[in-house]
């Protein structure tokens, strides 16, 4: 090796020392800036956050805007819905009412709702996801397109007593015996809020207003159609085409306790700082929120509105939910003993919430972490339509094997129906054969590339690849309709 070479080599060794020393001894809240930063100048990331260690903030920033037309700046004061970061203020309701000596977690729902179609069911199985009951927005979802007329035509709005009326009415069977085994579901949590209203005679609006919100001073919060409700803030998908389209919740849906509230990153903080401090509950009665049931000699992962889990590098008690809906992706994640805890809201729908989270705790904790991938499904489809297929066929040939960027057969799969869906066929096609190509084992991709020339109108590539698709999984009934179809 010449003296040119070698000291260049050693240069590139001491800038890659420096620069990993620099990145060690950055703060936990230069991390975290670094974080959201990267998160929002490529488009993964648009909202609040509030991140606190041992009570000491370490971040309380706004990232991007408050509207589509990025005239209007987020604060911490703007409001999100939470999607499904509703449940813990239904749990805590519950709770509330179980104080007052109202009811008990051991009740039959049968007790305070008498047409709930399922007598063996308890509350404390619907707090615990451990009922078995029927997930009500598959009903809702074969139906969206009769509710939606409905609302146009009449105004009517699908509440939760009609979900109610419609589950007695179908009484489909249990999944399984009511506290034999957990799964997520967003029915019981209905059930909740309707509990909630009968036992306090107030709205589910009001009651939450009246016992939990103003004591708290949380004026940024509140249900959705209600009529004392604010205005939440906007949310937004990007398109293919690069644009931000808006988001809405639907506008027949009024549903709420698995989700319908609305909050700022400013109020849940109050509502953190409450539950640490037992302003409305004891510590004895609110401790009870973090508790699981047994399972199967094992502990559930669910507690009252909270997933409980134990942190593996320290061993302490962690809470934490999500609340992902018609573009709000938003996350909580609390530390029970150590005053520890951070709160995302974001009104942007993206892919990376696991991602970002992962990094968030890693932060928190003083572990190394990785920035999220960028998403092929939103990086190619840019170059696609900016700069050409070709352009977006080399971008991928060259970045592939990078570590910055999500190839997986999954993101490229879904760059595919994104292509299919604006009628970018012969696009759609070039990356379903990437697919192929990158995974030739999955039986997925070949069923995908085969939709893709079935619309293009080749049959004979449409059929062979259905065959293999058939081929690598048996199970595949859409494949051996098609067949069927195709050779008949």
């Amino acid at each position: 090796m010449n003296s040119n070479l070698v000291l260049t080599f050693f240069l590139s060794l001491l800038l890659s020392f420096f620069k990993g020393n620099a990145q060690a001894n950055k703060s936990r809240s230069e991390k975290f800036e670094n974080l959201f930063t990267y998160c929002y100048e490529n488009g993964i990331f648009n909202g609040n956050v509030i991140i606190k260690k041992d009570g000491n903030i370490l971040l309380n920033k706004s990232y991007g805007y408050a509207n589509n037309a990025e005239t209007k700046d987020l604060d911490n004061n703007s409001s999100f819905y939470l999607a499904s970061l509703s449940k813990q203020f239904t749990a805590f309701s519950i709770a509330l009412l179980e104080n007052d000596e109202k009811l008990n977690y051991d009740d039959l729902v049968q007790q305070h709702l008498p047409d709930f179609p399922y007598p063996e069911v308890k509350i404390s199985h619907l707090l615990y996801h451990t009922s078995g009951i029927p997930e009500y927005q598959r009903l809702i979802n074969k139906q969206r397109k009769q509710f939606n007329s409905r609302f146009e035509q009449t105004g009517k709005k699908v509440t939760n007593s009609e979900i109610a009326k419609i589950m007695t009415k179908v009484k489909m069977p249990l999944q399984f015996e009511s506290g034999s085994n957990f799964e997520y579901n967003n029915t019981g949590y209905v059930y909740l809020a309707l509990i909630v209203e009968k036992v306090s005679d107030n709205s589910f609006s009001k009651f939450l207003r009246t016992r939990i919100f103003q004591p708290l001073k949380m004026d940024a919060s509140g249900v959705i159609g209600d009529v004392n409700a604010i205005s939440t803030i906007p949310a937004f998908k990007i398109d293919v085409f690069g644009k931000k389209v808006e988001n809405t919740i639907p506008l027949f849906f009024s549903v709420y306790g698995d989700g319908g509230i609305y909050s700022s990153t400013s109020d849940l903080l109050k509502w953190d700082e409450s539950l640490r401090n037992h302003t409305i509950l004891s510590q004895d009665k609110s401790s009870i929120l973090f508790d699981t049931p047994t399972i199967k000699t094992k502990e559930g992962p669910y507690g009252m509105g909270w997933f409980v889990r134990k942190l593996p590098f320290n061993g302490a008690k962690a809470v934490t939910h999500s609340g992902v809906f018609a573009g709000y992706t938003n996350s909580m994640f609390r530390e029970i003993e150590s005053n520890t805890t951070s709160i995302v809201l974001s009104n942007n729908s993206h892919k990376s919430n696991s991602e970002i989270n992962r990094a968030l705790v890693r932060i928190l904790y003083d572990i190394p972490y990785e920035l999220p991938k960028l998403k092929a499904s939103t990086v190619l489809s840019k170059i696609i339509v900016s700069e050409g297929l070709k352009k977006a066929e080399s971008f991928y040939e060259l970045n592939k094997s990078s570590e910055k960027y999500d190839f997986s057969e999954t993101e490229i799969n879904r760059l595919g129906y994104d292509l299919l869906e604006i009628e970018k066929v012969n696009e759609a096609i070039t990356f379903f054969e990437m697919n192929v190509k990158a995974y030739p084992n999955s039986p997925n991709v070949y069923d995908s590339l085969g939709e893709a020339y079935l619309k293009q109108g080749n049959t004979k590539e449409a059929l062979k690849n259905y065959e293999i698709a058939l081929e690598k999984d048996p199970k595949n009934t859409n494949a051996k309709k098609i067949i069927e179809k195709l050779t008949n």
